[in-house]
């Protein structure tokens, strides 16, 4: 198993990269987010699919990869639908929508569809451990009309910038978010 490489970036496609390691020039199978420009140095995580063909796919992150895999557990998922998930966002992202039940993300990613997109959300669910919130905070923005999705959204946002804010200053910075969104 080839776990991690590092080598040249020679060229950059939209889900690939040419990358020098020595001698050889490797195809990689990859999202751009994250990679340098051509002639810089980089190093991936990788995982190698063998199948007719031998394809190897990289993340720049090893959170990326993690999740690409547990995708690949999922029926009717392969690597390339993986690939285009995981170029939609961020893992951090992507299972934040999973938290959030949000079936439209998933949907509209090609190749994925409504019922396979409830399909990636059941089955990753149990996987996803969002941190604690105050109920309070949640319940309040609910009551100020925003949506379930949308209150833990905005809420997760704050308690990123505060931390070890009281409830009144999470409320304060929630709001605060969301009208700037």
């Amino acid at each position: 198993m080839i776990e991690r490489i590092e080598g040249e970036v020679l060229e950059r496609g939209h889900i690939w990269v040419l990358l020098k390691v020595g001698p050889v020039v490797l195809r990689i199978w990859t999202v751009p987010r994250g990679l340098p420009d051509p002639g810089q140095r980089t190093a991936l995580w990788t995982h190698l699919v063998v199948g007719e063909a031998l394809n190897l796919y990289g993340f720049t992150d090893s959170r990326d990869r993690e999740l690409f895999l547990r995708l690949l557990k999922i029926p009717g998922v392969g690597p390339q639908t993986a690939l285009r998930i995981l170029a939609e966002a961020p893992a951090e992202i992507l299972l934040q929508a999973v938290a959030d039940g949000d079936v439209h993300f998933f949907s509209r990613i090609s190749g994925v569809g409504k019922k396979r997109a409830m399909r990636i959300l059941s089955e990753l669910k149990d996987e996803v451990v969002l941190p604690e919130v105050p109920s309070g905070v949640l319940d309040a923005l609910v009551a100020l009309g925003l949506s379930p999705q949308e209150a833990r959204k905005a809420l997760n946002e704050a308690l990123k910038e505060v931390p070890e804010g009281d409830e009144e200053t999470l409320l304060r910075k929630a709001l605060e978010i969301r009208s700037l969104s």
